[in-house]
């Protein structure tokens, strides 16, 4: 199974040697049905729409939805054992669905404090 790894203390930069470059279909949302309701886009709503790298606008239960390509980090983990030995070798992690992409899983290598 294929999980995106990020470091707490480095969202720049390979967070582990591991790690392959991949690329993935990342989902803005946000929760309005109008741009014009968005702050940020209120002056000029039709700039939702003319974002560079941005494809598939769409509303969806209530919210604008558009979707980009972004590169991320991931690795290759399939049974309990290589989740121990990586667990082993940088310590505490989190795993959860990535917040961009909820049909994907990712590995937060929890090496600093981020709340």
């Amino acid at each position: 199974m294929q999980y995106i790894v990020e470091r707490a203390s480095d969202y720049n930069n390979k967070p582990c040697e591991e790690c392959k470059q991949i690329t993935i279909t990342y989902t803005d949302e946000r929760i309005s049905d109008d741009p014009a309701k968005i702050p940020y886009y209120k002056d000029n709503p039709n700039k939702w729409y003319e974002e560079k790298d941005f494809f598939n606008h769409r509303v969806e239960n209530g919210h604008l939805k558009r979707d980009r390509l972004l590169q991320v980090w991931a690795v290759e983990i399939n049974t309990l054992e290589q989740l121990h030995n990586f667990i082993d070798k940088y310590g505490r992690i989190v795993i959860s669905k990535y917040y961009g992409n909820e049909n994907l899983l990712s590995i937060l290598i929890y090496d600093d404090y981020i709340e």
